[in-house]
């Protein structure tokens, strides 16, 4: 019967595609983690809009406004979770899809709960931060940039309509400016491990070849070849090696002396290495 043979590359090509599916499957995981955030933040808004006084607990909300945001949030989750479930449309393009809608969503629910005064700005920029590490560089800036200008805008509408006393736009400036500094570092970071994984990656699949080509090199010599370790059991042997001593199948681990007794003298000789000794036989 012909016998299938695997070349290398195909087996470079499999372990590489194996390593890409389970990157995949972590940023799906990861696009999951923030959908679970805009569960919490529709959940927040009803409870807030279910309280009698919602100002007692966020200064310079607009009540009016809580379930109109809860209804956006929960609109956009259950939109999510039907496009994370699907996985339609294409991982890059749900990524970017999220990461710009989610700005907008975060901008209006500032303006209804009282500005970055109101102290959820913190929310802004741990969803810039964290979708920015699956973005690529220039994306991540465009992103973080048209968020900042999204804060000024909404910190300045509430000025003009005199919704709070007045908008503290210095603290929207350092939330601004820490937004962009942790962008930038988060993503930086993140392509670096990418990076350091891909290389990690590459090392052990260049390793493994090299021990594959090793080991149909010896499978194929026409000279037997036995492996053993100091403490005399079979570490590795060829086909040649096996009919010639009439070694069981699964030799590997066994002891060389009840399996070889003729070669017991020889490897005594060799007990006080710490190699593995290599016998042509």
């Amino acid at each position: 019967m012909p016998t299938r043979v695997t070349s290398l590359d195909d087996m470079s090509g499999m372990r590489a595609d194996s390593h890409e599916i389970r990157g995949y499957e972590r940023t799906w995981n990861d696009l999951r983690a923030i959908n679970l955030l805009r569960w919490a933040i529709c959940l927040l808004m009803l409870a807030l809009a279910l309280t009698e006084n919602p100002a007692r607990i966020l200064s310079g909300v607009i009540p009016d406004l809580l379930a109109p945001v809860a209804t956006l949030f929960l609109l956009s989750a259950l939109m999510f979770s039907v496009m994370l479930r699907s996985r339609q449309p294409s991982l890059t393009t749900q990524i970017s899809i999220q990461a710009w809608l989610d700005v907008i969503l975060l901008v209006t629910l500032l303006y209804a709960t009282g500005g970055v005064d109101g102290g959820l700005g913190v929310l802004m920029a741990t969803a810039v931060i964290g979708i920015g590490t699956l973005l690529p560089r220039n994306t991540m800036l465009a992103l973080t940039f048209f968020a900042i200008i999204a804060l000024m805008l909404e910190e300045g509408l509430r000025e003009f309509q005199k919704v709070t006393p007045g908008s503290d736009f210095t603290r929207t400036g350092i939330l601004s400016a820490l937004m962009l500094l942790g962008s930038y570092a988060s993503n930086t970071l993140a392509q670096r491990i990418r990076e350091n994984a891909d290389l990690a990656q590459q090392k052990l699949l260049d390793l493994a070849n090299l021990e594959q080509l090793n080991e149909r090199i010896l499978q194929h010599m026409s000279a037997g070849v036995l492996v053993i370790d100091h403490a005399g059991r079979i570490r590795l042997y060829n086909e040649a090696a096996r009919q010639q001593l009439g070694l069981p199948v699964n030799a590997n681990d066994q002891a060389l002396a009840s399996l070889c007794p003729e070669l017991t003298s020889v490897s005594v000789s060799y007990t006080h290495l710490t190699l593995p000794t290599i016998y042509s036989v």
